[in-house]
């Protein structure tokens, strides 16, 4: 199986677990999965935090819109910034090269 071919199955994939959470048929939703499957991206996880903290910047903190109540979008967005510490965290172990001699 070539590195192709498990990326298209990946992508594959990750469009359908976005079509299980997202309603494909309202059109600002389609739209939203369309930007974050469209691009193509080098890290799509740091993307789809991007997304999502525009989300709640633009939708979700405003409460005249239905939105959520300050503190609710307040608290979203520091869970936004949690993972986005995370993931950092993570993408610093997976680029840390390991001593030669751990490795054998």
């Amino acid at each position: 199986v070539s590195e192709e071919d498990v990326r298209r199955a990946a992508s594959r994939a990750f469009q359908a677990e976005l079509g299980r959470i997202w309603d494909l048929q309202c059109v600002e939703e389609s739209q939203l999965v369309e930007r974050i499957l469209s691009q193509p991206a080098a890290n799509r996880p740091l993307q789809v935090l991007h997304e999502l903290q525009h989300l709640n910047s633009s939708v979700f903190s405003i409460a005249k819109l239905g939105g959520l109540d300050p503190p609710a979008a307040n608290e979203l967005d520091r869970s936004i910034m949690k993972l986005h510490n995370v993931l950092g965290a993570c993408e610093k172990i997976l680029r840390t090269p390991i001593y030669t001699p751990y490795t054998r």
